[in-house]
């Protein structure tokens, strides 16, 4: 299956905060399964708990068939931090054949 699917990152609410001072830096990423290296990844927001990115960027799909229906799109929000790793705040799983199958719908999950 050849084709581009196109990611819209919009916001994320209430995030707990994961800084002992001040408030947590937050940053999305997000990649397919298949291939965890090729990442979108959102500005990071500074002391910002309801952060609003609007993010839009595009995987390109090169995969069988019988990969698509094993494929996730993985979505995870981090802590940008200076010195330390990056500390990661939430994840997301979306199965691929349903991102395809169902194009227009907006996908809401809570953490």
């Amino acid at each position: 299956m050849l084709g581009k699917l196109n990611i819209k990152i919009i916001s994320a609410l209430n995030l707990k905060n994961t800084e002992w001072l001040g408030k947590s830096d937050p940053f999305a990423s997000c990649y397919l399964s298949t291939d965890p290296k090729c990442k979108l990844v959102t500005p990071t927001k500074k002391s910002e708990l309801n952060p609003i990115w609007n993010f839009e960027g595009s995987f390109h799909i090169n995969l069988l068939r019988s990969q698509v229906i094993d494929a996730m799109i993985v979505c995870e929000i981090y802590d940008k931090e200076s010195i330390t790793k990056d500390e990661i705040m939430g994840k997301v799983t979306i199965p691929l054949i349903d991102a395809l199958e169902k194009p227009d719908e907006i996908v809401l999950e809570d953490y």
